[in-house]
């Protein structure tokens, strides 16, 4: 996939604007892995859930190695991935984006104090950025992240349905299982010894 231009980043606070603001994190003082996405699509905003718009993609392909999501309301979904130590969260705290949810659509951007959240959880290990323009816009603005001695930053293929190269999760399947997330017969995830 062609890169996608990087959205002019400001200080909302300054300007006059009225952006819209995204999720707050799935996070607690467990977590080890923290996904990031650019920013919500807006079938998530209007669910105040992550990946609404992508179900099938992310939910049950992007995340099998951690248990069974289908079916499960937001609250069971919550709580299957801290029990599996994994958070959720989104580069950017706001946007002002055309109609369209795609990346390519977010005009201006404010980014997440990500700086100081990894500061207050410190059991976070590894950054797993949900597609390239996450993980190469944040790069590019805050390289100091990336050369923290104790996270490990990679990105896996995009869950995004316009993603050609997903292969069902495949890549996600391998890095969890990397790490040593696995599920148990029963759909429960088990961290291992990772």
């Amino acid at each position: 996939m062609p890169k996608t231009k990087k959205p002019k980043i400001i200080n909302f606070g300054a300007e006059r604007d009225e952006p819209v603001s995204g999720l707050d994190p799935i996070v607690d003082s467990n977590t080890k892995i923290l996904i990031l996405g650019t920013f919500p699509a807006q079938a998530s905003l209007d669910a105040r859930f992550y990946y609404q718009n992508q179900i099938k993609r992310f939910w049950e392909q992007a995340l099998k190695t951690i248990g069974r999501f289908n079916g499960l309301d937001h609250d069971w979904c919550r709580k299957l991935l801290l029990e599996s130590r994994i958070g959720l969260w989104d580069i950017f705290e706001c946007v002002e984006r055309g109609q369209s949810s795609e990346d390519a659509a977010i005009r201006r951007a404010k980014y997440n104090d990500i700086v100081a959240f990894l500061s207050n959880h410190a059991s976070i290990e590894h950054l797993v950025f949900n597609g390239r323009n996450a993980h190469d816009w944040l790069e590019d603005d805050y390289p100091e992240l990336f050369r923290m001695q104790r996270l490990n930053a990679r990105w896996l293929q995009s869950s995004s349905g316009r993603n050609t190269q997903f292969r069902r999760g495949a890549d996600w399947d391998g890095f969890f299982r990397q790490v040593g997330i696995r599920v148990e017969p029963s759909g429960k995830s088990d961290e291992g010894r990772a």
